[in-house]
Order: C-alpha cells, then structure tokens, then sequence
C-alpha cells in the first residue's frame, strides 16, 4: 500500500471519527433540550392550581415524568425510597457499563474484539431503554394506587343457613 492511499485512508477515518463525534453532541444536546422542557413543564404543572385533591397522593403523570428525568425520583416522589435507590443503581450501572464498553470499543486492537465490545454496549443500551420505561409506567402506576386501602383483614368466610354463600372481603 502506498503511503498516499494510507493518508487517504487515515483522512477517510478521521472525518468519520468527526462525523461520530458530531452525532454524539447532537444527541446529547437533544436529550438536555428535553430534559430541560420536562422539567418547566413538571414544575409548572406543581405552581399552577390544577383543583387536583392532593388528599388523593401523588400526580401520576408528574411521578411518571419524573422518573423519566431522573432515575429514581419518581418513585423517590411516592414515597418508596427503596425502590428509588435500586432503579437509580440499575439505571447508572447500565449506562456506566456502555459507556465502559464504547471506550473499550473504541481502543480495540482487533475488529472482531471491537465488534464484540460494541454488540456489549448495545446490549446495555436496550437494557437502559427498558429499565427506564419500566421505572416511569412503575412510577405512574404506583401514584395510581398510593390511596388504595389495603386491609389486613383478607380471611374468607362461609356461612350456613336457609342458603349458602361465601363472602370474601377486601
């Protein structure tokens, strides 16, 4: 190979490396423009008087958004500090992990070692995506239920008579 089709080469890679790198602030510059739109409109939705009976828990729809924003903080809003900090170290843990493996990727000797190391952070990728979709419907569904009476008393009962019946109660 000569040296002039090694420099062609090399150029061809670094204009692809700088087109990646384009793609990746502009993909980062989205996702703070949407976070920073969720946001005013969670707080805005806070201040404004909605005639929501705040006697009846949690907005759904703000624990939902929420735990979109930031991992934990819906279920942090209905009260379940627990779960918070378990989707929080799920949620750091995958992206810590891809972004682990992309720089790994990105330092690979071989192609097929660089295939493997992407194939990783995609397959972490897709995990994130699904951890946070479950923890916001998780969110939303728990501000649902967060003035649902949940009795100790669940026994069933039979009783005996001209008829014959069965109550359950709740």
């Amino acid at each position: 190979m000569s040296v002039e089709a090694e420099r062609s080469g090399k150029a061809g890679d670094d204009a692809k490396m700088l087109n990646t790198k384009k793609l990746a602030i502009g993909w980062r510059g989205a996702v703070c423009a949407a976070m920073v739109l969720c946001v005013a409109g969670v707080s805005r939705g806070q201040t404004k008087a909605s005639g929501r009976d705040t006697a009846r828990g949690p907005d759904p729809t703000g624990a939902m958004l929420r735990s979109w924003i930031l991992p934990g903080w819906g279920q942090w809003y209905n009260g379940r500090k627990t779960k918070a900090a378990v989707v929080f170290v799920a949620e750091v843990g995958l992206a810590g992990y891809a972004l682990w493996q992309d720089h790994l990727a990105s330092q690979s000797a071989t192609a097929e070692e660089r295939l493997a190391r992407e194939d990783r952070r995609n397959a972490a990728l897709w995990w994130l995506a699904g951890v946070v979709l479950l923890s916001g419907l998780e969110a939303y569904v728990d501000a649902h239920l967060a003035g649902f009476d949940v009795a100790p008393n669940l026994s069933v009962e039979a009783r005996a008579g001209p008829a014959v019946g069965l109550s359950v109660r709740f």
